[in-house]
Order: C-alpha cells, then structure tokens, then sequence
C-alpha cells in the first residue's frame, strides 16, 4: 500500500474502505523479527561512517574521472538515507527534541570548518555540509509531528503520515 493521496480526505477514505485488509498488532508481532536478527542503530552508524569515509577518501585523495573514484563515492552514497533514517528514529525515540536540535545545530557549526577547509577554503557561504540538512530535516518532522498531533484525527493523521513516509522512502530509494 503505496499510493500517493493529494487530499487528506482521499486518504481517510482510503483507510476506511480498507480497514479490513490492515493485520491487527497480533498479526503483525507475529513477523516482527527483530529479536531474532537485524541491525541495531549502532550498527547502522557505523556503515554509515565506513561508506562516508569512503566518499570522503575519494573526493580528497583519488583523482577524478576514474574508476576507483566513481566506486567509492557510489558507495558513499550509502550513507545518507542511513543518516536520515538514523535521524527520524532519534526524533522519535528522543526525551529533548529541543536539545536533539541544539545538537545538531552545534555539530554543524563545528563541523562546517573541516568541510571547507576540505573544499580548499577556511570559509565558504555557498556551500554548507550536509548537517545542516539534517537539522532542517529534524525541524521539519518535528513541525508536521506539532501540526498533526494538534487536530482531532490523530490516529488518522498518523496513518497519513505513514504513507507520505513510505513514499518519500521509496522515492529515495529510486533516486539512488
């Protein structure tokens, strides 16, 4: 169930039509195997720094237009959905949202000097390393979560949100 609504009403209708074909929680524990196998947070982080470290490796030391420079920025890439997904998690899972955001905010700004200084200047306003988009990113769930979370559909709202979830993931994933 990927569809894509326009309208939040489309997608109320959409739910209830099909209400029957939804698993019940017993349903759905019944394939949840996560205590059996998976990947913890921890795990993803550190494929997520293995394969920018990779990108990073390739953009600084290997000369352009070769084949070892396309492999590891491809790999790279990896990275970060692998971030993103990280951040929603710690949005969700997070006690401050507030400090979470100051975080971010502090790790961008500190970070923001090495990655200049890696694109061969002390400062650069033009460009801005990808924290900062993760900060924006992290607002912006934490202002759809207030919006929603204020109207009287809640358990509605949050189906919604689950299926533009899905759907930004998808598009992610193919525009990898």
């Amino acid at each position: 169930m990927t569809e894509c609504f326009l309208f939040r009403e489309e997608a109320l209708l959409f739910y209830r039509q099909n209400e029957s074909m939804m698993m019940s929680e017993a349903e759905v524990s019944k394939y949840d195997n996560r205590n059996k196998w998976g990947i913890s947070a921890f795990g993803l982080k550190i494929i997520a720094a293995i394969t920018m470290i990779l990108d990073h490796t390739a953009l600084i030391l290997v000369s352009d237009n070769t084949k070892m420079y396309y492999i590891m920025r491809c790999i790279g890439r990896i990275s970060f959905p692998i971030f993103c997904f990280l951040l929603v998690e710690g949005y969700f899972h997070t006690k401050s949202k507030i400090k979470h955001c100051i975080n971010l905010l502090v790790f961008a700004l500190l970070s923001e000097v090495p990655y200049d200084l890696m694109r061969g200047s002390a400062f650069n306003i033009e460009r801005q390393n990808v924290i900062f988009t993760l900060l924006i990113g992290f607002v912006v769930i934490w202002a759809l979560d207030e919006i929603f979370s204020n109207q009287k559909d809640v358990e509605d709202n949050r189906k919604i949100m689950s299926v533009w979830q899905k759907k930004a993931f998808t598009d992610i994933i193919f525009f990898l």
